[in-house]
């Protein structure tokens, strides 16, 4: 995907999705109760994303989304979408459960370990901040931020009515 990005010039953001107090939910309902919500959350993430997004579990609790052809002025508002989505969604057993999402843009010359670094930072920066947000880190700045950007239209998602 990088090369990709440097080849065409083109931008490249990704995502770093984590369920928020996933924990509880196999504390308190055990793994098969836990094992339902993350199909659940897999799957209405996989609704909301356009086709030529990447997504995949990256582990426990937490997914990456590859998202080609998107600058920070996309991406952002678009994470913030698969986070309301999130939670206003109807979970099994749990009903409600709410995401954090860290958000980087590549920048040329960065490999993909140092974006997924600096989603990291995002992500873990949301969940010290109160949960349920996206934060992107700003490589220019080193620092994350919350932008303050123009609404943009959503990329266009997998389902018919554009949710």
């Amino acid at each position: 995907m990088i090369e990709k990005a440097n080849q065409e010039k083109s931008p490249l953001s990704i995502i770093l999705l984590d369920i928020d107090h996933f924990k509880q939910v196999n504390d308190q309902h055990g793994h098969s109760v836990g094992d339902q919500v993350l199909v659940a959350f897999a799957n209405l993430v996989k609704e909301v994303i356009p086709k030529n997004y990447i997504f995949g579990r990256w582990g426990g609790e937490e997914f990456l989304l590859i998202c080609p052809e998107t600058s920070e002025i996309e991406a952002l508002p678009f994470a913030e979408h698969i986070c309301s989505s999130v939670e206003s969604h109807d979970f099994p057993v749990v009903h409600r459960k709410t995401c954090s999402l860290g958000v980087a843009t590549y920048h040329h010359g960065e490999s993909m370990g140092t974006l997924l670094s600096h989603a990291d930072k995002g992500l873990y920066h949301a969940k010290e901040t109160g949960r349920n947000k996206a934060q992107f880190w700003d490589m220019g700045t080193g620092t994350v931020s919350h932008l303050n950007l123009p609404t943009t239209s959503l990329p266009e998602s997998n389902n018919e009515c554009g949710c």
